[in-house]
């Protein structure tokens, strides 16, 4: 299966998270990648990112708090100042993330 092509899905999760957890719920099987992209400074609470990959994505001072990262990848993210209070990180690969000022 190819990576879905992420514009559209960008801009839904920035538009209703809640609609993005529909959305993903409905397509686990979907192998989608965000890399690279910035997601600073949003509200991700309870996103589902489940094995999605966010390597070297801007989640800087985002509110992840109670966010699905189950199997993600993450390496070289940004989550600085990031809020990841209740968050699943089982099996979230975080090689080289910035996790400075974290809230964990």
């Amino acid at each position: 299966m190819s990576t879905i092509d992420t514009p559209g899905l960008m801009r839904l999760l920035r538009r209703d998270v809640q609609l993005w957890n529909e959305w993903r719920e409905a397509h686990l099987e979907a192998k989608v990648s965000f890399r690279n992209e910035c997601l600073s400074h949003l509200n991700l609470i309870r996103a589902n990112f489940t094995g999605i990959d966010l390597a070297g994505v801007n989640l800087s001072h985002s509110d992840l708090s109670g966010a699905n990262l189950v199997g993600a990848n993450l390496k070289r993210a940004d989550l600085s100042g990031a809020k990841l209070i209740g968050a699943n990180l089982v099996g979230t690969k975080l090689t080289g993330a910035d996790l400075s000022n974290a809230n964990l």
